[in-house]
């Protein structure tokens, strides 16, 4: 599963951002993976929806330690994650101290 973003241009010419929770799945009748939304959790510039997200992110903190994510994901890239160039350093040098929740 992963943060899914979704840029929409609307008919004025402002883009708007929603956020959504996916995952891929395999379609054996297309032979490639598509995206499934799981749950859809608002737009992007809503301080609520951010809030849920942080909540969301600290409730999967609790259960698994930054420390066990770098070391079993040290691919992990920026676009990914969405992390600062700060927080990359800490993930390609194996140490999750400087990250916070």
């Amino acid at each position: 599963m992963y943060l899914r973003e979704s840029k929409q241009k609307r008919a004025d010419g402002t883009a708007v951002t929603y956020l959504q929770i996916a995952e891929n799945v395999w379609s054996p009748q297309k032979q490639r993976s598509q995206a499934r939304i799981v749950y859809n959790c608002g737009r992007g510039d809503q301080p609520e929806v951010i809030e849920r997200l942080r909540r969301l992110a600290k409730s999967i903190l609790k259960r698994c330690s930054p420390e066990e994510i770098v070391a079993e994901a040290k691919e992990w890239t920026r676009s990914v994650l969405g992390l600062t160039g700060t927080s990359m350093l800490y993930l390609r040098s194996g140490d999750a101290s400087g990250l916070t929740a």
